[in-house]
């Protein structure tokens, strides 16, 4: 916690909860320092922690009933008791109870998307920021109890009895051998048998290791989870079950995310904030344009593509029947292509390739879910993030996680100076951003001097704040690309 002084003066406070894909990351990391972002606003901020992975998202109720009833969201619940004790303590860190902002990034964007809809949330916090994630990321009871399954059969666990003796570090090895897995399932990585595509191995997270300093406990794992799954392959080259099973959810989630579960998610989140259940949560969301190139390391023959691998990868991600996923996914590439040489950006299938999961996991989603939420609150605001790290030459663009030390006002550290870039442009972004999420914890609104007038997001405008060099508003920014997403059928 940062507080320029505990004298119950009742200043904003902002809750911070971290990212990490559900299984990495602490609210401890120096990513976090909310010092500069304290003293700069007079705000207090906060950052908390939460179980992850098996000990946080681990769905237990249809394996073992009322014996280990776990619903896979007691990470949630660990968030609501740290708003809880935000709410009855704050005030002796002068701090005001009733005026507390959460605001996350990724998979903290993701849980603060899902608290909007929580009961057990409603209360606790009055505005939400939300970085790079929306409510797109949830898993249904079945689903995410069948992932169970396939952790808890790898390790014999066929007991809550057995499970409440097993070594912890026995269920943590497991939980990052399911999760390199599924992300390792796809059908390109899998077919990576060539040099270049068995070097993916060496490189692998190297932006996840630049944005979150886990290169020794990512990095070389997943290298070798790697080389086990090739070794997996069957002789006739199809994946092993298990990786076909995991492949088959690779594009809807993650291992390990919440769980709409009819208790503590009583419903999608997405349906409740279209029915209204943050209609009093005035929001701020967007996302970075890049966000996918953070992981180009673990793909680095993306760069390489050409039009028949751009064409399959699209029918693998993109959601659909069967029969009509090679018509989607040409069409996305059409829609894709046309629109960016309208902009006189780049078409490569590989560009195309990285536009398109961005889009498809992180802005769509977004700015969905801001379309809802404006129908009930006027104070709904949008941005796109469109800074570029000089990170390998640029390659990274606008990429996943890059936003981090221009909101937290740590750009000076040498950790991250290298990702993010440096010089007055950068500190005057860093500035203006964080005056922007200063301004909207203190009044709900992200306006303030240093930047034009920042309009409220609706459907029929879709007015985005655009964070770069120059800070401008667009009406419907990327719009042809969106729509393509409005036509797409959710899974």
């Amino acid at each position: 916690m940062w507080t320029p002084g505990a004298d119950r003066a009742r200043r904003p406070v902002l809750v911070w909860i971290h990212g990490g894909a559900f299984v990495l990351g602490a609210g401890s990391q120096t990513l976090y320092d909310g010092s500069a972002l304290a003293r700069r606003g007079d705000v207090v901020v906060v950052t908390l922690n939460y179980r992850m992975g098996t000990l946080g998202f681990l769905r237990l109720r249809e394996r073992f009933g009322d014996r280990l009833p776990a619903t896979g969201n007691e990470g949630l619940l660990d968030q609501v008791a740290a708003l809880r004790w935000v709410r009855d303590e704050i005030e002796a860190f002068g701090g005001d109870p009733g005026n507390v902002t959460i605001f996350g990034e990724s998979a903290g964007a993701m849980s603060c998307a899902t608290l909007l809809g929580m009961p057990q949330a409603r209360g606790l916090f009055h505005r939400a920021i939300l970085q790079s994630g929306a409510a797109n990321f949830r898993w249904p009871p079945d689903v995410a109890a069948g992932l169970a399954d396939l952790l808890l059969d790898e390790l014999g666990l066929g007991s809550p009895e057995a499970l409440r003796e097993a070594n912890v570090s026995s269920l943590l090895d497991a939980q990052r051998r399911l999760f390199m897995d599924m992300l390792l399932s796809d059908r390109y990585v899998l077919g990576a048998l060539s040099p270049g595509g068995q070097r993916v191995a060496g490189a692998v997270f190297l932006g996840l290791a630049l944005a979150r300093r886990r290169v020794g406990s990512v990095a070389a794992p997943l290298s070798a989870r790697l080389l086990t799954l090739l070794r997996r392959r069957r002789r006739d080259g199809t994946p092993s079950p298990r990786a076909a099973a995991l492949h088959a959810l690779r594009t809807r989630g993650l291992p390990f995310q919440p769980v709409v579960d009819g208790a503590v998610v009583p419903r999608d989140p997405l349906d409740a904030v279209r029915d209204g259940a943050a209609r009093d949560v005035p929001l701020l969301i967007g996302t970075n344009l890049d966000e996918t190139k953070l992981f180009l390391p673990l793909d680095p023959e993306a760069a390489t593509l050409d039009e028949a691998a751009l064409l399959a990868r699209c029918r693998d991600a993109i959601p659909g029947k069967d029969g009509e996923r090679d018509e989607t996914a040409r069409e996305a590439i059409e829609v894709y292509r046309a629109a960016r040489a309208a902009r006189d950006e780049r078409i490569e299938p590989g560009e195309l390739w990285f536009a398109i999961e961005s889009d498809r996991t992180m802005r769509h989603p977004a700015m969905a879910l801001a379309g809802l939420q404006s129908a009930h609150q006027r104070n709904t605001y949008a941005y796109l993030f469109t800074w570029s790290s000089p990170a390998l030459g640029g390659l990274l663009g606008s990429c996943h996680a890059l936003d981090l030390p221009f909101v937290f006002g740590t750009l000076g550290h040498p950790m991250f100076r290298p990702f993010a870039g440096k010089g007055p442009d950068a500190r005057a972004l860093a500035e203006r951003m964080q005056d922007a999420w200063i301004a909207f914890a203190r009044t709900g609104r992200p306006d303030h001097e240093g930047l034009p007038e920042w309009p409220g997001y609706d459907a029929s405008t879709r007015r985005t704040m655009i964070l770069d060099r120059r800070c401008r508003v667009e009406m419907a920014p990327r719009e042809a690309e969106r729509a393509f997403w409005d036509r797409v059928p959710s899974e």
